[in-house]
């Protein structure tokens, strides 16, 4: 049985959605299946195999039109009856797929990290609410176009993954679905090479340079923090990258993206990580910090605050000056001393091994 992977990027970013794509292509290839991953890209280098056993099918990106009509292509052309498809979002891969699915009738699975149509709508401003305000009003959504195409998608899948309870509330009524439709996978911990150093002074923070993320709001809060002696480096890439370069002072740095391991190291070096990001599905850069042991700064918004809300510090998304006063306390020896015994109970014994058993069990109840 073949397994195509349709991805819209590969390989991974910083907290980028492509890790599980790799973890999963490889994983499912050492375990019997034929797999292959189709992805759009702008590399042209990105089909290069390297150490992969299994083919990877570029996209290169030209226009919309031609994109999503080389993608069904690719897919059509690839898949036979009875093979399984495995979308990892719901529109640029997700409807090619659903396509492809209902003219040569595979099965469908599709995997959300996050919520396409909310997240374009806040970074391109016309929205202030966060997820769950957003879907609690029909109007809201219900007269774009996207959200319909995506409803449509989903109602094509015969599974569909989410990574946490938290996300299926907030979109299972808007989107239609089921319970019994959607799989629960929580994303694992990272495999770790670092392990946390206390000492220092520096913060962190990274991800995509986007509304979503906060950050130019962070770089304001972190600017008034009365500790001189605190530091804060944000790592990461995105179309404000400029403004956030501009804004940044002595006590803060904007820095390109890193590699996952160096973004590990660095994190381990650090005295704590701060998740500024406002309604965040699956912040998985939390999960490198908590698994190399550094103290986690995190909003009650999201899709791990209920699970972590003992483990980690915990501010009021809706109130920044929360934040900074969490952010003072983290500077403060004994408050700090607490944070880390907190972190230390955690169990972080879920791994990539465990996320592929759950994968395995769902191919075989399709």
């Amino acid at each position: 049985m073949k397994i195509v992977l349709a991805t819209g990027i590969f390989p991974s970013e910083i907290g980028g959605p492509a890790t599980i794509v790799e973890q999963l292509a490889g994983g499912l290839a050492r375990s019997g299946f034929e797999i292959a991953v189709v992805t759009y890209t702008s590399n042209h280098h990105a089909g290069n195999q390297q150490s992969r056993n299994y083919p990877v099918y570029p996209i290169y990106r030209k226009n919309v039109f031609f994109n999503y009509l080389k993608y069904f292509l690719t897919l059509y052309r690839l898949v036979r009856p009875g093979d399984i498809i495995f979308a990892f979002d719901a529109l640029s891969a997700g409807l090619p797929s659903a396509l492809v699915g209902l003219l040569k009738g595979n099965r469908l699975v599709i995997r959300l990290g996050g919520d396409f149509l909310w997240e374009k709508l806040f970074n391109e401003g016309r929205t202030e609410l966060a997820m769950p305000d957003f879907y609690q009003a029909k109007n809201n959504y219900s007269g774009s176009f996207r959200f319909k195409i995506i409803k449509w998608v989903l109602k094509q899948a015969a599974k569909v993954v989410l990574t946490n309870q938290w996300f299926f509330d907030v979109i299972g009524r808007p989107y239609g679905l089921a319970e019994k439709k959607v799989t629960i996978i929580n994303n694992p911990f990272p495999p770790v090479s670092e392990k946390h150093r206390s000492g220092s002074n520096l913060a962190i923070a990274a991800g995509r340079f986007i509304r979503t993320k906060r950050f130019k709001e962070l770089i304001k809060i972190f600017s008034e923090i009365k500790n001189q002696n605190a530091r804060l480096v944000i790592y990461g890439s995105g179309p404000l990258a400029a403004e956030l370069k501009s804004a940044a002072n002595f006590k803060i740095e904007i820095k390109d993206s890193i590699s996952q391991s160096a973004l590990a190291e660095k994190i381990a070096a650090s005295r704590f990580y701060i998740q500024s990001s406002i309604s965040e599905v699956s912040p998985n850069t939390v999960l490198q910090a908590l698994a190399v042991g550094t103290p986690v700064l995190m909003s009650n918004d999201g899709g791990y605050a209920d699970w972590l809300k003992d483990k980690v510090e915990i501010y009021n998304f809706a109130d920044l000056s929360d934040l900074q006063d969490k952010i003072e306390k983290m500077y403060q020896p004994d408050y700090y001393q607490k944070a880390e015994e907190r972190l230390a109970t955690l169990d972080k014994n879920y791994f990539w091994k465990d996320v592929l058993t759950k994968y395995l069990g769902l191919i075989k109840v399709l």
